[in-house]
């Protein structure tokens, strides 16, 4: 008994190793997608709305915020990720990737079923000076279904 209990110890191990390696390896394919991206899009003909907020809160860091919500049709299957153009260590913001995706709708919320109304995305840049001195670059990708199944990219950027 004592070896089938070692065996299935041994076997979810294994598999959630799996799952954690397919995670950072989507999570390191979209940080090199994005960074790599040129033809960013600027204006509001996006299929929701999206906010950039940046917030010195401490002395030696300025906090990120994008908030995407408001969508104009279906979206489902949801991963986002949110990179600076600042040098860091840090792991970048992400939703979708490192959890289950998120869906929205623009008549649907229903959190149990992951609807949701937006999401923010928050991150974190080391910085520091006074905030009006920042001049940096925040990239968003947001990819989803589409109502028919189609895969959809949506590349963003905001310069402050």
């Amino acid at each position: 008994m004592k070896r089938w209990i070692l065996i299935g110890c041994c076997v979810l191990l294994v598999s959630c190793t799996n799952i954690y390696n397919d995670q950072l390896s989507l999570y390191n394919q979209y940080v090199d997608e994005i960074t790599s991206y040129n033809e960013m899009n600027t204006d509001t003909n996006l299929p929701f709305d999206i906010k950039v907020y940046f917030e010195k809160v401490i002395d030696d860091e300025i906090t990120y915020r994008i908030i995407v919500d408001n969508p104009k049709e279906e979206m489902k299957n949801i991963k986002a990720i949110a990179i600076h153009d600042y040098p860091t260590t840090d792991v970048f913001p992400t939703s979708g990737v490192f959890e289950k995706p998120l869906h929205m709708s623009p008549d649907i919320v229903n959190v149990n079923d992951n609807y949701v109304k937006g999401f923010i995305l928050i991150g974190y840049i080391d910085f520091n000076n006074e905030l009006e001195d920042f001049d940096g670059t925040v990239k968003v990708l947001i990819q989803y279904d589409d109502v028919d199944g189609n895969l959809k990219k949506v590349y963003y950027q905001y310069h402050k």
